[in-house]
């Protein structure tokens, strides 16, 4: 009798060491589509403002526009529940503060209607704050590289080797 309560114990053991290893995975599995899908996201704006027909690409976007054609593409697309969603975000702030701005709530833009509430006038970030926040997002998007994404993102940022 003891015997089939100890191979019912070490078999609900089992199950919930299987079920608890399952979702674990899963988890992960998650976490590595959520951060292909945010870096993806990078991808798609590369896309859009290296094509010779978008309005980007022609010139035709003011700082206001080009903010609002970021939100829309890429800040506002971001998934949460991967590291890369806290890198990308503080990138968001990088890119902001590179026209001397603080980067609103995430869904909200900077419009010519209210930039005064988001104007700073001093730099957010020095060159080595700034190389750290492109450095994380490299490491949660490898195929950027940091060059090309200071390029893409804080094009004020004194490149090194």
């Amino acid at each position: 009798m003891a015997q089939i309560h100890m191979r019912r114990i070490f078999s609900i053991i089992s199950c919930l060491t299987l079920f608890f290893l399952s979702a674990c995975s899963a988890s992960s599995q998650e976490n590595e589509l959520i951060r292909a899908e945010n870096c993806a996201l990078i991808a798609d704006w590369n896309v859009y403002i290296n094509d010779p027909s978008s309005d980007y690409y022609q010139g035709n976007l003011n700082t206001y526009d080009t903010y609002t054609e970021l939100e829309s593409r890429l800040w506002g697309k971001l998934k949460t529940g991967d590291k890369s969603y806290d890198a990308l975000v503080e990138l968001r702030k990088l890119d902001y503060s590179q026209n001397y701005f603080k980067a609103p709530q995430m869904g909200e833009v900077v419009t010519e209607q209210n930039s005064e509430d988001f104007r700073v006038e001093d730099d957010l970030y020095n060159d080595d704050a700034s190389w750290q926040i492109i450095e994380k997002v490299q490491a949660s998007c490898p195929a950027f590289s940091r060059e090309y994404l200071a390029e893409m993102f804080a094009s004020a940022l004194n490149m090194r080797d």
